[in-house]
């Protein structure tokens, strides 16, 4: 399963520009569980989600960045840029 997915997060300042919105694509890593899909996001340690399928997934890792980003905006810390990216390695196995 190959998942990029999208984060429109809010900086306090931007070029200047008080409270404008900035689109931001943090990594989030998928994992299948038993009975369950979860998530979490390498930039941001400690916030994870789980989902019963990838749209509830996707809705629960959404709201947690979210509320980490409004509660660093909330106490005047920055805001941390996405660092990590994911890609996908096909290899051959012995059949």
């Amino acid at each position: 399963m190959t998942i990029f997915a999208t984060h429109l997060g809010e900086y306090h300042e931007t070029a200047g520009l008080e409270g404008a919105r900035v689109a931001v694509r943090y990594t989030v890593v998928i994992e299948r569980a038993p009975g369950n899909l979860a998530a979490y996001v390498p930039d941001l340690p400690g916030y994870v989600a789980t989902g019963d399928n990838l749209d509830e997934l996707l809705a629960e890792i959404r709201a947690a960045i979210e509320f980490h980003i409004a509660s660093l905006r909330d106490h005047g810390e920055s805001i941390p840029d996405p660092l990590c990216t994911a890609a996908v390695v096909e290899v051959a196995t012995a059949a």
